[in-house]
């Protein structure tokens, strides 16, 4: 019998990198996914949530690396930028590959 269990909601890289420039820590959060059957249900906002709340205890600065998933059924660029401002996020810079860097302002979200 060929049973899947089906990834609905993964978090998967919470980093820790040295900023040159001021010489201090700052925390990123990448891969952070929904499945696009289990979007739009609040799931990947607690996620979220509960993955600043823990950045926050390594660092005060926390940046999030956001763009649309490989899937079937990604979710634009647009409306990314729009959840993680919901969420107390401001655009910080963008890549090469045309992903977005965003820094958290914890004052704002509160």
């Amino acid at each position: 019998m060929n049973t899947r269990i089906p990834t609905t909601i993964v978090y998967n890289n919470l980093h820790f990198h040295l900023d040159s420039c001021v010489g201090d820590y700052y925390v990123l959060i990448e891969d952070l996914y929904v499945a696009p059957e289990n979007r739009r249900k609040g799931e990947g906002r607690k996620l979220l949530k509960a993955v600043i709340k823990e950045a926050l205890t390594k660092s005060p600065e926390v940046y999030i690396y956001a763009s649309p998933s490989n899937d079937s059924n990604p979710i634009p660029m647009n409306a990314l930028i729009k959840f993680y401002e919901s969420e107390g996020f401001r655009f910080n810079s963008t890549d090469f590959e045309g992903g977005v860097m965003m820094k958290y302002f914890q004052e704002e979200n509160l």
